[in-house]
């Protein structure tokens, strides 16, 4: 009777580390995906948003990671904290990821914007 109590909590962990798992990578593409929605235009002088406070939204599903390892690791559910850690340190890599390469199209766009539309002395937007 043991072994079968012992096979159920792994099956219940390992289902919490899973299903955290992929609620937080929900998040943190639901985030891109509405800074993504800002370029979505067809006037060729509109540009989106600045990419950093989505950037600081997905790392706050990074730092949801952390609570999650914290609370794991009070409940002593040390396959949940190991499948955290690695979610977590995976979202904040592809935040620092996103974030850069997101960069890099604003300011391409804000300079396509600037081209057609003619404010190009004007200062370019806060980031």
């Amino acid at each position: 009777m043991a072994e079968e109590e012992k096979r159920r909590r792994v099956r219940v962990a390992v289902g919490v580390c899973v299903g955290l798992g992929a609620v937080e990578l929900v998040f943190f593409g639901l985030i891109w995906l509405s800074w993504f929605q800002s370029y979505l235009s067809w006037d060729p002088q509109s540009y989106g948003d600045p990419p950093a406070a989505y950037q600081e939204k997905s790392l706050y599903v990074a730092a949801a990671a952390g609570v999650a390892v914290l609370v794991a690791a009070a409940f002593r559910s040390w396959r949940v904290v190991i499948g955290q850690v690695i979610t977590g340190g995976a979202l904040l890599m592809l935040a620092f990821a996103t974030g850069s390469a997101a960069q890099g199209y604003y300011e391409s766009s804000y300079e396509s914007a600037c081209h057609a539309g003619g404010f190009c002395d004007a200062p370019a937007p806060a980031r």
